[in-house]
């Protein structure tokens, strides 16, 4: 009986996610330069993605999430189960200037207004969004010919707007430049489908923003609805995942848009089996490191990025059983022949 209480109070406070540390000598910088032809449209260069990007920062002690309306995040669930609810929020261990430099090009980029700032979140607070920008702006100005792809998924805004976002973005800087200051073409004008990666990059790195509001005309962003196609499956087991993705792959869809390979399992317990595949994957780190090489030993696996060239997964620079490594081989065959 005591060790089933020591197991239960074990599994609601530990903090241990059960996955090895990013392994820090890999340098993928110039993955996209050294491999893409300069005449690929963004949209067809496959990328790695990193999910729910930036919760490299949550720990145990993170703020809920003010305007998150998850039960996960009551109080309530935050007392009884800390460990459990960081388990479960914590998506990636790197910063961004980890994933960077380990290959990832693509952001899912999820924000907050809190405490009078913008922060990156993920059900829990994470950093500060100016920290994350500092080291992309300071990634790209030191890597011209880089491309990455900045994704506002979802902001919580609170008492923030999208104008203010704005500005607070603009007045980011690193070396005197924003990340508008890597938007050189005009997304208002240059139809994503028909933008070319040495058009983004001719004046050195490049980024392309998206987020969920009206394109302006002398804004820096395309419009996600009209730019994305991104099917969240929502699915902790494997092997229906993949069969979701396997579907997804033989399914039409408009090649002028980034089209995103959700590839990331998810805990969920809307019946008996998945909750308890949820609670036996320890944390999405642990799961989705075993996960990550099931999707790369899959026999389908490149030809999935024909379809979806933008693969994005949790602990997208896991070295378990090599993948970080691996990935980034696959992703530098298929684009050197495009």
């Amino acid at each position: 009986m005591i060790g089933i209480v020591c197991l239960i109070i074990f599994m609601l406070f530990s903090s241990v996610t059960l996955t090895p540390r990013p392994d820090e000598t890999i340098d993928f910088s110039r993955v996209i330069r050294d491999n893409v032809n300069p005449e690929a449209r963004v949209v067809d260069i496959v990328m790695l993605g990193a999910h729910n990007a930036f919760t490299g920062g949550i720990t145990k002690k993170s703020a809920v999430c003010p305007h998150d309306r998850h039960v996960l995040t009551r109080p309530f669930f935050k007392k009884i189960a800390p460990g459990m609810l960081y388990r479960f929020t914590k998506t990636q261990k790197s910063d961004a200037a980890g994933l960077l430099q380990r290959g990832v090009r693509y952001f899912d980029v999820r924000l907050t207004y809190f405490d009078n700032t913008w922060h990156t979140h993920h059900r829990l607070i994470s950093a500060p969004l100016e920290k994350y920008l500092i080291q992309i702006i300071d990634f790209l100005h030191n890597n011209p010919g880089e491309l990455i792809i900045f994704d506002i998924q979802h902001v919580n805004m609170g008492n923030g707007t999208f104008n203010g976002l704005w500005n607070f973005i603009a007045s980011v800087t690193f070396e005197g430049r924003s990340l508008f200051d890597f938007v050189t073409y005009n997304p208002f004008t240059t139809p994503l489908g028909t933008l070319t990666l040495g058009e983004a990059t001719k004046y050195g790195a490049a980024a392309v923003i998206l987020a969920k509001t009206p394109a302006a005309r002398n804004g820096f962003h395309y419009e996600y609805q009209n730019s994305v196609v991104s099917i969240w499956h929502n699915k902790i087991q494997s092997n229906e995942l993949i069969a979701q993705i396997q579907h997804q792959s033989t399914s039409q869809v408009n090649h002028n848009t980034f089209r995103v390979n959700q590839a990331q399992t998810t805990p969920n317990f809307d019946n008996f089996k998945n909750a308890a595949a949820s609670l036996f994957s320890w944390s999405i780190l642990s799961h989705n490191s075993k996960h990550n090489i099931k999707l790369l030993n899959h026999g389908d696996f490149m030809s999935w990025f024909e379809v979806m060239p933008i693969f994005m997964v949790d602990f997208s620079d896991s070295p378990r059983d090599g993948f970080n490594r691996l990935v980034i081989e696959k992703i530098n065959e298929f684009n050197n022949g495009l």
